[in-house]
């Protein structure tokens, strides 16, 4: 029976650590890298339904802008000409 010197038991010891901790470290990182990302995702949904909300809302005042009466008076909007615009100048 062969008998294991203090420095093969160190050195085995140290391997097994080392392979051990490499593991542990890749699981820690591929957690944190999880987690972040899914807070990326999140974000991102999160921008999107509010850039949906502020489309819809544009898009409700555009249609009450259209909707509403003049009642004799010029309102500019999308495609029209303000009061006192020259028609050749007014997209200068």
């Amino acid at each position: 029976m062969r008998r294991s010197s203090p420095y093969h038991l160190f050195s085995n010891w140290f391997h097994i650590s080392i392979h051990h901790n490499r593991f542990f470290i890749a699981n820690e990182q591929q957690t944190r890298f999880n987690r972040l990302s899914d807070t990326i995702l999140e974000r991102v949904d999160t921008m999107g339904n509010k850039i949906d909300q502020l489309e819809k809302s544009i898009n409700e005042l555009i249609d009450e802008a259209v909707e509403t009466p003049n009642n004799g008076a010029t309102k500019a909007g999308v495609g029209q000409k303000k009061m006192g615009e020259h028609p050749d100048t007014a997209d200068f």
